[in-house]
């Protein structure tokens, strides 16, 4: 999946990670958002559950690639992650926990940036309220992190 990953990351990238931390796993695309930004050299916004807030601050980093990461329930093993070409599955059969219609969403920003657009999801096992995650999305968690980390750091910062 991380070669796939690789290959689908092209050009200039924003990650918009998605999730409600007060959800268990459904947090994990927010915390991978927090883990990441301001230290890997890729744009990283972190939007929650209203990822239309953001609209504007995703155009106008004017990105070629822009990777959704959150939680989605697509019947496989917790904390297995998948990798979705938005361009290539109906947006409007997907089932996230958040609004607007992901199909709503995409259609604007394809309209206004002409970027790719993927979803890397994770597989979450628990998403009732709570702020803890899965053992199995955790690990997920931290093994993503530290790809991301390792592949696209910031040298030069305080903490290297």
């Amino acid at each position: 999946m991380l070669e796939k990953l690789t290959q689908a990351l092209q050009g200039k990238v924003v990650i918009v990670g998605v999730g409600n931390l007060l959800r268990s796993d459904d947090a994990f695309g927010c915390l991978l958002a927090k883990r990441l930004k301001n230290r890997i050299t890729l744009a990283v916004e972190e939007v929650a559950n209203a990822p239309e807030n953001f609209l504007g601050r995703i155009i106008r980093e004017q990105p070629d690639t822009i990777l959704f990461v959150d939680a989605l329930d697509s019947g496989a093993q917790p904390g297995q992650l998948r990798l979705r070409d938005l361009e290539k599955i109906e947006t409007g059969n997907l089932f996230f926990t958040h609004n607007p219609s992901p199909q709503m969403l995409v259609g604007f920003l394809k309209e206004n940036t002409f970027a790719r657009m993927y979803l890397l999801a994770v597989q979450p096992k628990d998403i009732s309220l709570g702020e803890k995650l899965s053992p199995e999305v955790e690990r997920a968690l931290a093994e993503l992190s530290a790809w991301f980390l390792e592949k696209y750091k910031i040298y030069g910062r305080a903490d290297d």
